[in-house]
């Protein structure tokens, strides 16, 4: 089988180094894994990675209905912002269920290409946000008055680049007029507006996502290709293992551990 073009030329620093010392070698798993996959299948894979974006998240809070969630989902992985953080709405089992299937039908897939942190609470997930050093921004909905003046700016008036203590910027994203929910926005770091002049004050949960990643990603912030390479490397592995059958038994004969599926 022709190969296709491996990652071993990879440039890590010393940090890098470290942390791959530390946790699973990818790279031997890639190498045995590519050798049973069709190599247009992993030129794809490396393609796409190498456009991820590094330092944006994107948070969906409380969003109920699913074909706004999966909407969302596709639209974020089509920009290459890799990395999302779900609050769990509250729904009943049957509504879940029905989530669950719309959400693969219009997702077309992106769920399988990305990074998707779930979380029960809130307040789970604002930790979560905490420790990867993120500035929290939340969409303040479609507020009206004195109080959108005091509580939002207009999100294209936010200066996005990420400076210390930050490392980057989690967008969140709630009710398409609410907006984020009252928690989110009493502990976010700023809040933000997409300001509207028509006679619609509101807009599709879908586009509002759609806006505040285009406004976010047109800053220049956050270019396409600043994933990690070590992160490219671990998301590859992680996608061929997925993707081509009996990976644990190849790795084993190869005298390699599979690692954790997380």
């Amino acid at each position: 089988m022709v190969r296709a073009v491996p990652w071993t030329s990879l440039r890590r620093s010393p940090a890098a180094r470290a942390w791959c010392h530390m946790s699973v070698q990818w790279q031997p798993i890639v190498d045995v894994l590519t050798e049973c996959s069709a190599p247009e299948r992993v030129t794809r894979m490396q393609e796409v990675l190498s456009n991820r974006r590094e330092g944006i998240h994107l948070v969906l809070d409380n969003v109920a209905d699913p074909f706004d969630r999966a909407a969302i989902l596709r639209t974020a992985e089509g920009l290459g912002v890799h990395h999302i953080h779900v609050i769990k709405p509250s729904t009943s089992s049957r509504r879940r269920y029905a989530q669950e299937h719309a959400l693969d039908n219009v997702a077309m897939g992106a769920s399988r290409w990305l990074s998707i942190s779930q979380y029960d609470s809130p307040v789970g997930c604002l930790q979560k946000l905490q420790q990867l050093q993120l500035r929290v921004l939340a969409h303040a909905g479609s507020l009206e008055g004195a109080e959108a003046e005091e509580a939002a700016r207009p999100i294209d008036q936010l200066d996005l680049r990420p400076s210390s203590p930050w490392q980057g910027v989690a967008l969140v994203i709630g009710h398409e007029t609410r907006g984020a929910s009252r928690g989110i926005r009493a502990r976010a770091d700023d809040q933000f507006s997409l300001p509207l002049v028509g006679v619609s004050r509101s807009l599709n949960l879908s586009l509002v996502a759609a806006l505040c990643l285009h406004v976010t990603l047109a800053s220049g912030a956050f270019p396409a290709g600043s994933l990690p390479e070590e992160r490219r490397l671990e998301l590859l592995g992680r996608w061929l293992l997925r993707d081509v059958r009996a990976s644990k038994h190849l790795l084993k004969r190869a005298g390699l551990e599979m690692p954790s599926t997380r």
